[in-house]
């Protein structure tokens, strides 16, 4: 008998998944390498400006995924630490 074992490591479904994992970390490290280069030439208020925007996403990313919504957190702690700066 067959087996009906269908998403394992070595099914279509496996593979596409992978290569779809290595496409979006292609695709993040790209855009954070950019936004890296960007970055040469602020000032240092839009570098503090910037870094506490950052850190501010985060920590409300982290909170908002205690609380339920990841994004709208992100969001929240963003405006927060941009309209702190």
């Amino acid at each position: 008998m067959a087996s009906l074992h269908t998403f394992g490591r070595n099914s279509p479904a496996a593979e596409t998944s992978d290569n779809r994992s290595d496409s979006t970390n292609s695709r993040i490290l790209f855009l954070v390498c950019i936004g890296v280069a960007g970055c040469s030439d602020t000032t240092n208020t839009q570098q503090c400006a910037l870094s506490g925007t950052a850190v501010g996403a985060t920590s409300g990313a982290v909170l908002g995924a205690i609380g339920g919504n990841a994004a709208l957190g992100a969001v929240v702690g963003a405006g927060a630490s941009l309209a702190v700066v």
